[in-house]
């Protein structure tokens, strides 16, 4: 029996939220993404409805107009989570997936409740996890290990928390959790 609507993927920038996301949605229905909203400019890895880039004036004032779920700044950009969306993909009977940080995560636990599975991702250790920022940014400052450090802390706030050492591994463990839930 399916008693899900939203699985929350959640865990520090570079630890493969984005990646487990893509692999459950390659599944197809009855899973689906909706993309953030981003101030900041596509990197050359970001694809095609990853996120809805616009202005910080158009981001504000959609924030403003409470448009969204959550919203965070961080690293010199506003992200957002579009809220409406969310209630009409639900209504359709689609299971809504989303990989963000450790905050917004609490905020869909709150917004959606028991249809909200939560799912934390760790790094097999933070040398790894500082590794795979620098394999994607080029570059690992100050700022962003201590954010990293602090989002690792809030492994145990969630439904569950799998370490992400072994990609096929992950995605085994995140796949028994889904069928314990109804979803195969």
């Amino acid at each position: 029996m399916i008693s899900l609507g939203v699985i929350v993927f959640t865990g520090p920038s570079g630890v493969g939220k984005s990646t487990v996301v893509n692999h459950f949605l390659r599944k197809g229905f009855p899973f689906v993404k909706i993309p953030s909203y981003t101030t900041r400019s596509p990197r050359s890895d970001d694809k095609k409805g990853d996120y809805v880039y616009v202005t910080e004036e158009e981001f504000l004032k959609l924030k403003e107009e409470r448009q969204f779920l959550e919203t965070s700044y961080h690293y010199g950009s506003w992200y957002g989570t579009p809220l409406c969306t969310y209630y009409e993909y639900l209504e359709d009977g689609y299971v809504v997936l989303k990989d963000v940080n450790p905050a917004g995560a609490k905020s869909f636990k709150e917004e959606f409740g028991d249809i909200c599975l939560s799912i934390f991702i760790c790094p097999p250790s933070e040398e790894e996890l500082f590794s795979r920022l620098y394999k994607r940014d080029g570059f690992v400052n100050e700022v962003r290990r201590e954010e990293s450090l602090e989002e690792l802390r809030y492994k145990n706030d969630f439904d569950f928390c799998v370490v992400n050492n072994v990609l096929n591994d992950t995605i085994g463990e995140i796949g028994k959790i889904l069928s314990s839930r109804g979803y195969s």
